[in-house]
């Protein structure tokens, strides 16, 4: 399923485990935070996120916690915000959603370039439309 699928304005949340990735002082999270990983088993740079429309601050906390914090063994990480965005955040910067189920509401962001610093750029415009959520 593509963006298509999900509402136009749907809440996406980018679960945050490195200090480095949000500044408090400024009350954001950074561009790094969106960046994409590849993924050797499909062959695609992707960025993980959830869908949390219907979500209370709390229960996307749990989310992130059952989801994805207890999952984590090398190295063990403590969820300490999530970066919030719109669908169409990542619409606009050309990039499209696919489900990745399980876990329940898993999302995948595609589309990236390859080149790093047109990566850079993408999750710039993404970051700068977020809103920070502090666990």
């Amino acid at each position: 399923m593509e963006n298509a699928s999900l509402p136009v304005n749907c809440p996406i949340a980018r679960f945050v485990f490195s200090e480095s990735q949000i500044s408090r002082q400024n009350n954001r999270v950074k561009d790094g935070a969106f960046l994409p990983i590849f993924s050797k088993e499909n062959n695609r740079w992707e960025t993980s996120v959830f869908r949390v429309d219907g979500l209370a601050p709390q229960d996307v906390v749990d989310l992130g916690v059952r989801e994805v914090e207890s999952k984590r063994q090398t190295p063990p990480l403590r969820l300490l915000a999530w970066g919030e965005n719109s669908s169409q955040d990542y619409a606009d910067q050309k990039l499209t959603m696919r489900v990745d189920e399980p876990p329940h509401r898993h999302k995948v962001a595609l589309g990236w370039p390859v080149e790093k610093d047109k990566q850079k750029i993408i999750a710039k415009q993404i970051a700068r439309h977020s809103t920070l959520h502090l666990r």
